[in-house]
C-alpha cells in the first residue's frame, strides 16, 4: 500500500526563473533570500522523504495547448517531458523524466471513476512546472532531475472553469489510485482548480429483436461498466460457461466491486439452441455462488440468443438479456427503453479512446 507523503504549494512566476538562472550568488542575495531560502528548506525536506514520484499540478500557458483546443484536464503519460520554448529559447534543463506506466495507471483509474480525461503521450512543460521545480528537485552537476513526474495540466484560462467540488473529487480519485499502487506519491504544484473533458468515443447500437426484458425492469439504466466473459460452444458448454463467468467476475479489482455492471459474452457463432440452453445453465450455476452485489444487472450477447437465455433464467434471476450488441472490456453502456412495436432497445456504448 502506497501513501501520500506530503504536498508542496508554490508560485510559478516567470521572474523566479530569471533569478534562478542568474546563479547561486543572486539567489542567496538579501533581495531574494526570502523566496529562495524557504525553497532550500523544501528541497531538504523532499530529500528526506525520498518520494518515488511527483504528481505536478499546473496550468499550461498556451505553449502545449491553445484557445482553439484547450483541454480542461490533461494528463501526461510519457517517459520524458521536454522544456517548452516560451519565446526566448528553452531553459537549459534536460527533459524531465516521466513514468508512462504509472501515468497510464492513473488514466485508466480516472476513466474507471468516470472522469474522461485528455491523454498526452507527448507533452512539453512550461514555466508552470519548470519555474518552481528546479528549486526543489534539481541537482546541478549531479545528473539533473531526481524524481520522475506525472504532469497534470488544468484549465484556469478559458471559461467555463471547473467547480471546487469537481476538483476535490478529482484529487480524491487520484489519491485512491496512488494508494492502490506500490509507490510513495508526493502531490506537488499549485492549489489550482481542475476538471475533465471527454476523452472517449460514443457509439449507438440497436439490440436484436430477440431480447428478454423482465416486466419488473425499469429502463433506461446508465453508466454500467462492462466485463467480458469469453467462452465457446464446444462441450461441455455448461461447465466451461460457469468457469468463464466465475473467473471474469473473480478477477475484478476490489474498488469496482459492488457497483452495478453488465456481463457480456464473447463467443463464436452458435451452432444450435441446445448449446445455448447449456450456456444458460452454466450462467445459472455461476450466479448461484455469488452474493447479490456481485451479480450483473444485465447480460449482453453478440448473437441473437437473449430471449432463450433470459427465459431460462427468468424464474430465478429475472435478468435482462440483450443481444446482437458487441462490447469490449472497460466499455460502459446505457440501455434505453424498449421501442414500442419494434421489440429492441437502443444501447449507447462508451469506449476508451486509448488502448488497454
Amino acid at each position: 500500500m502506497a501513501r501520500i507523503v506530503g504536498g508542496i504549494g508554490a508560485s510559478h512566476a516567470p521572474s523566479m526563473e530569471h533569478v534562478y538562472d542568474a546563479g547561486e550568488g543572486v539567489r542567496g542575495s538579501d533581495e531574494w533570500q526570502p523566496l529562495f531560502g524557504p525553497f532550500s528548506e523544501v528541497a531538504q525536506w523532499l530529500e528526506g522523504l525520498r518520494p518515488d514520484r511527483l504528481i505536478v499540478v499546473y496550468n499550461d500557458h498556451m505553449d502545449e495547448f491553445f484557445l482553439n483546443a484547450y483541454p480542461t484536464f490533461a494528463l501526461g503519460v510519457a517517459d520524458s517531458y521536454p522544456v517548452a520554448d516560451e519565446g526566448f529559447g528553452a531553459r537549459p534543463f534536460p527533459p524531465l523524466p516521466g513514468d508512462a506506466a504509472f501515468g497510464w495507471h492513473i488514466a485508466r483509474s480516472l476513466v474507471a471513476d468516470e472522469f474522461d480525461i485528455t491523454i498526452c503521450q507527448e507533452l512539453e512543460v512550461d514555466h508552470g512546472v519548470i519555474s518552481p521545480l528546479p528549486m526543489v528537485d534539481f541537482a546541478e552537476g549531479e545528473g539533473g532531475w531526481k524524481i520522475p513526474i506525472v504532469p497534470l495540466a488544468v484549465n484556469v484560462i478559458l471559461h467555463p472553469l471547473p467547480s471546487p467540488l469537481r476538483c476535490w473529487k478529482l484529487g480524491r480519485a487520484i489519491r485512491h489510485e496512488a494508494e492502490r499502487r506500490t509507490f510513495n506519491i508526493l502531490d506537488a504544484g499549485e492549489g489550482i482548480r481542475a476538471t475533465v473533458i471527454g476523452a472517449s468515443q460514443y457509439t449507438v447500437q440497436l439490440s436484436g429483436e430477440t431480447i428478454f426484458i423482465p416486466e419488473t425492469m425499469t429502463l433506461p439504466v446508465r453508466n454500467l461498466r462492462v466485463f467480458v466473459a469469453e467462452s465457446d460452444w464446444q462441450a461441455p458448454v455448461l461447465e466451461k460457461t460457469a468457469v468463464a463467468v466465475a473467473r471474469t467476475l473473480g478477477e475484478r479489482d476490489p474498488e469496482v466491486r459492488g457497483a452495478p455492471f453488465v456481463l457480456a459474452f464473447s463467443t463464436p457463432p452458435f451452432t444450435g439452441y441446445g448449446a445455448v440452453q447449456e450456456m444458460a445453465r452454466g450462467i445459472d450455476r455461476a450466479l448461484e455462488n455469488l452474493p447479490a452485489d456481485d451479480r450483473p444487472v444485465a447480460l449482453v450477447f453478440v448473437h441473437n440468443i437473449g430471449q432463450v437465455v433470459g427465459g431460462m433464467l427468468s424464474s430465478k434471476w429475472n435478468m435482462p438479456c440483450i443481444d446482437e450488441v458487441s462490447l469490449s472490456e472497460l466499455d460502459f453502456i446505457d440501455i434505453g427503453e424498449v421501442v414500442e412495436s419494434e421489440g429492441f432497445v437502443p444501447v449507447v456504448i462508451k469506449s476508451l479512446a486509448f488502448g488497454v
